[in-house]
């Protein structure tokens, strides 16, 4: 059986003061045609396994938006 050698991998890593608080998570998908929407659930995953909030992530993709695509994207706080 032929193994799969295509996968989409994104990784973050924190060292920490030592070994015990080092962090390393990764993402990890068996294949290469992901979607802009796949990478956004991968960069939230990892954000919050470095214990970001969900509704601060939520946010940050808002202000994101507000301040790189204010010609494209009118974002409503609700």
């Amino acid at each position: 059986m032929e193994k799969n050698t295509r996968f989409t991998r994104l990784t973050a890593e924190q060292a920490g003061p030592n070994a015990d608080n080092n962090i390393k998570i990764v993402w990890e998908m068996p294949y290469t045609d992901i979607t802009g929407m796949d990478m956004c659930n991968a960069l939230k995953t990892i954000m919050v396994g470095l214990t970001f909030d969900t509704v601060q992530i939520n946010k940050i993709f808002a202000d994101y938006l507000r301040e790189y695509a204010t010609d494209e994207f009118e974002i409503i706080e609700k």
